[in-house]
């Protein structure tokens, strides 16, 4: 009986200084590499839902702004209220806006819809578009 407790106890004991590996509150590494994100994300309910229809569609303006069309399915048989928002990134892929804004769309059951985006500045280099359920206005 003594022997089973010491053992449950190093076990526990051990357990939590495994857990405890990083100190509270300390973020932990990412184990995804960021070449490994999709440039295409669908969030929350939207997961398994929402498929790629075709390859995006990059273009660049004589002055010289990234647009990127990107066309999407929603595999369910009812519309869905959607918000989307592209990020840009630079060569070093930092983003050019850390806080870009939503935009609204209805996305209807089973057909072909274009979500557009622009880069504001010239030095675009990458991109990607995250897509979620429509959120009521806070």
């Amino acid at each position: 009986m003594k022997t089973t407790t010491l053992t449950l106890a190093l076990t526990l004991t051990l357990s939590l200084l495994q857990a405890c590996k990083y100190a509270p509150g300390e973020a932990k590494p990412d184990p995804l590499a960021l070449e490994d994100y999709p440039q295409v994300a669908a969030l929350e309910d939207l997961k398994g839902k929402l498929k790629l229809s075709e390859e995006p569609v990059v273009s660049y303006s004589d002055a010289g702004p990234m647009t990127v069309t990107v066309a999407v399915r929603l595999a369910s048989n009812d519309e869905c209220p959607a918000q989307y928002r592209f990020f840009f990134y630079d060569e070093a892929g930092q983003p050019l806006d850390a806080d870009p804004g939503w935009s609204y769309r209805v996305l209807p059951a089973r057909a072909k819809v274009y979500l557009t985006g622009t880069s504001l500045e010239p030095a675009a280099d990458d991109w990607a578009v995250e897509v979620r359920p429509a959120r009521q206005p806070e």
